[in-house]
């Protein structure tokens, strides 16, 4: 039985999803970048449960960017973003972990969509590192094509 096929069957097992985070986890940010295990990770990210999602974050906090601009990574890395709740230790992680490379991020052809979402979603309050990092790069940002 392919493993999807049972996910499904089971997404109602807390038990069963539990023990396959446990073992997902220390590989996520591997899977995450697989041109075809990345399409698994994002469903498992709609089962994810808040400790869950604290955990694949904290296992794949320096792999981040990197995530976000591979080309098979930076789905499931939007999706990340978009699927967890938005509580303030989640939003200082995400800034910390980007922070240095915003201007990375919004001139990569995958990883602007990361930054987009940071903006879409976060309070305006907590964009400034976004906007700071624009305007100390406003020329390199507004002369790329993916800025």
């Amino acid at each position: 039985m392919k493993l999807q096929t049972r996910v499904e069957e089971e997404k109602n097992n807390n038990e069963f999803i539990n023990e396959l985070f446990k073992r997902l986890i220390p590989v996520f940010s591997e899977i995450m970048m697989d041109p075809y295990a990345n399409y698994f990770c994002q469903k498992m990210l709609i089962l994810a449960n808040e400790d869950h999602i604290d955990k694949i974050l904290e296992h794949i906090e320096d792999k981040f960017v990197e995530i976000c601009i591979n080309t098979h990574g930076t789905r499931a890395g939007q999706n990340l973003v978009e699927c967890m709740s938005l509580n303030i230790d989640r939003i200082n992680f995400i800034k910390k972990v980007l922070k240095k490379d915003v201007v990375t991020l919004a001139t990569n052809q995958h990883g602007n969509h990361v930054i987009n979402i940071c903006l879409n979603r976060f309070p305006t309050s907590e964009i400034d590192f976004i906007v700071n990092a624009f305007i100390e790069n406003c020329r390199e940002v507004a002369s790329h094509k993916h800025g």
